[in-house]
């Protein structure tokens, strides 16, 4: 009653490759009759409750894919909810490594919980604007591994400041707060196939990042706090000021 289940969705791309797997979906809340007239409008649309058991999704031309499970979205809420959150390339390291004549670095990143609020949603089907006043991560880890064991490329990849990586979104996606708990990052280097990695960690990472607006000055700050351990032994405090809507570095 007032609900859609389906206990799977497959979504392929035209090489019939599969490119979305959701398991035991849900969309509670709808009203059929509002279907048939020609869709609900923004208040009708604030009782849907949106879940799922399971999301794989394969990244477009990338080695990566995206897991997660408990995929909680409610509306009235403004409130999304993710558990077990993985991004991981689709192969071992030896054969992601082999698969290039160059050096590459390989992620891993696994994170149990992930929050979304504040999620103004008639902004975003209105404006295709999607603005949340908080992302909470908690408990992260990520893996980095780069094979030193064969030659840089030089090549021309842009590798965006965060200013340009701001203004590229055209503000089509704003983040107001973003908080990180008790996060790892763990960065090895190998030198040779099967070797004794370099390693040093970034442990009990607690990130807080503010983006302050200035409407009468029109600019964009992100206030950036950070304590961890490194190598889970010496103490360290950061604090940043990053221009965000500044047009240069």
């Amino acid at each position: 009653y007032n609900e859609i289940d389906a206990d799977t969705i497959n979504v392929y791309n035209k090489e019939s490759a599969l490119i979305y797997k959701i398991t035991e979906a849900s969309l509670s809340g709808i009203k059929f009759l509002q279907l048939i007239k020609g869709g609900p409008d923004t208040n009708e649309i604030s009782h849907y409750i949106v879940e799922a058991n399971s999301i794989y999704f394969r990244i477009p031309n990338s080695d990566y894919d995206i897991n997660f499970k408990k995929f909680h979205f409610s509306f009235s809420e403004s409130k999304i909810t993710l558990e077990d959150f993985e991004y991981n390339p689709r192969n071992i390291d030896e054969t992601f490594f082999a698969e290039s004549d160059f050096r590459q670095t390989r992620l891993r990143i696994s994170i149990p919980s992930i929050q979304l609020s504040g999620i103004d949603y008639v902004n975003f089907i209105q404006h295709k604007q999607l603005h949340f006043q908080s992302l909470k991560l908690s408990n992260g880890i990520m893996d980095i591994l780069m094979n030193n064991d064969k030659n840089f490329k030089v090549d021309s990849t842009f590798n965006p400041m965060p200013n340009e990586l701001f203004n590229s979104f055209n503000n089509a996606l704003l983040i107001d707060r973003i908080t990180i708990n008790n996060g790892d990052i763990i960065y090895n280097q190998r030198f040779q196939i099967g070797g004794k990695k370099a390693i040093i960690t970034i442990n009990h990472l607690n990130i807080m990042a503010i983006q302050n607006a200035y409407t009468l000055k029109k600019n964009i700050t992100s206030t950036i706090s950070a304590n961890f351990k490194i190598n889970n032994t010496a103490p360290m405090m950061i604090s940043m000021q990053l221009p965000l809507s500044s047009k240069v570095f």
